[in-house]
């Protein structure tokens, strides 16, 4: 993107008599060849921005969209997913604007342009919108339990013991130094629950100013250095969120045993290829209290804002880069929108019958007790027919059973909601 050095400093002679010092910078200029950021580059009488290259913008060139499984034969490179954002993913309205990325599957549709004739810099204009597509990357999980087989190992970080982990979360990532910090986010973290008869509140509940998405209305070239509030953002790593990464490079040393960058690459037909990309792991300890099974589980990034880094007209910093909805071999969860009392019912059958959204699809399902549960609750649901069969191997990615559009409001015969709970919910 190229400027010419002499219009914007004639276009500010004048301005508190600087007129005489910014021609000896005009001089200067045309005399000296500068560079700035890699790929910036001035001299003459000519500024050449490194904007965009390639190392910026890993994050555009996305892959496997999460949201594309939910709409089979669509046009995934030009369907618009804000209903189901709205509808599915309500709980990401938790972080006030906070958008997945747009990316550009179609430079020709999805990137539009407006011309004009700027009185202020006295010559012809452009302004660029990105019209493009929400992608959310789908993330690859593995969960297993003692005696199964990993299918998809790796080395994991320095030292570490992969006998006290049961799991991973991959997704694909560029090169480092482009994104200030890297952060992990769930379901439950986010709005909390009441499972149980027990409520268990999420983080939000303190959250600051700073942990907030900063927005652009409407969205511009660059990441913003300020939030909403004034507080500069640029360098000080805010975002909300379990960081795995930090300062654009470094772990933190809470995360060193659990996050590996240039993890193993999957085998083909597992995952479309991401190269050149490679994979960011994120190892589960048989401790740890997440993921609920059946939550939504998303990945943050936050762009380096000083210097500023192209992002193509983003919607709000941080943004979600990747996600998915992660279960076990026999257990999910549901939230209950709707409650059919026995006595209401016209099918003749017993117990009281549940709406509940899993994989924020509306479903119907029958509970294994009489126990009343609310419009609400976070209830457990197994899935009739898994537990008998004997597994050898993990679970995969691959392996959930995902809801898709024709199954909203349909009665699931095999997915049943029974009085169990989970971590912090007993």
């Amino acid at each position: 993107m190229g400027y010419d050095i002499k219009v914007l400093i004639n276009s500010l002679k004048g301005i508190s008599g600087s007129g005489n010092v910014l021609a000896k910078s005009l001089e200067n200029a045309a005399n000296f060849l500068r560079t700035l950021e890699p790929g910036d580059l001035a001299g003459g009488d000519t500024y050449f921005s490194a904007a965009p290259i390639a190392y910026d913008l890993w994050y555009l060139w996305c892959h496997k969209n999460m949201l594309e499984q939910y709409f089979p034969g669509i046009d995934g490179n030009h369907y618009d997913y804000s209903k189901y954002l709205s509808e599915n993913m309500s709980f990401l309205d938790k972080m006030t604007g906070l958008k997945p990325v747009k990316t550009i599957r179609d430079p020709e549709k999805h990137l539009s342009s407006k011309e004009y004739f700027s009185v202020y810099n006295m010559r012809d204009m452009v302004d660029w919108y990105n019209n493009g597509v929400y992608w959310i990357n789908s993330i690859a999980f593995e969960l297993w339990k003692e005696g199964q087989n990993i299918q998809h190992d790796s080395d994991g970080p320095k030292d570490f013991t992969k006998s006290e982990y049961c799991g991973y979360l991959a997704f694909p990532i560029g090169q480092l130094g482009v994104m200030e910090v890297i952060a992990l986010i769930h379901e439950t973290d986010l709005i909390g629950y009441k499972w149980g008869g027990k409520s268990v509140k999420g983080e939000l509940d303190g959250y600051t100013e700073t942990d907030k998405p900063t927005i652009q209305t409407p969205p511009l070239m660059f990441p913003d250095m300020v939030n909403s509030s004034g507080h500069q953002l640029a360098g000080m790593n805010y975002c909300y969120g379990k960081h795995i990464l930090e300062s654009a490079y470094l772990v933190p040393e809470s995360e060193k045993m659990n996050v590996e960058n240039l993890a193993e690459d999957f085998p083909n037909g597992a995952y479309e290829d991401v190269k050149p990309k490679k994979w960011m792991r994120y190892w589960m300890k048989q401790e740890n209290t997440f993921p609920v099974p059946g939550e939504f589980v998303g990945i943050l990034v936050r762009p380096v804002a000083c210097p500023p880094h192209v992002w193509w007209f983003q919607e709000s910093s941080p943004f979600l880069y990747a996600g998915n909805w992660v279960e076990t071999y026999c257990l999910t969860s549901g939230i209950v929108i709707e409650v059919k009392l026995e006595e209401d019912r016209t099918d003749e059958k017993t117990g009281n019958q549940y709406k509940i959204k899993v994989q924020g699809c509306e479903i119907i399902v029958e509970a294994t007790d009489f126990l009343l549960y609310s419009v609400g609750d976070r209830v457990s649901v197994l899935k009739l027919g898994k537990i008998e069969i004997e597994q050898e191997k993990s679970y995969l990615w691959n392996d959930l059973e995902t809801f898709v559009e024709a199954d909203k409001g349909t009665e699931q015969p095999y997915y049943v909601i029974f009085p169990g709970t989970f971590y912090d919910g007993g």
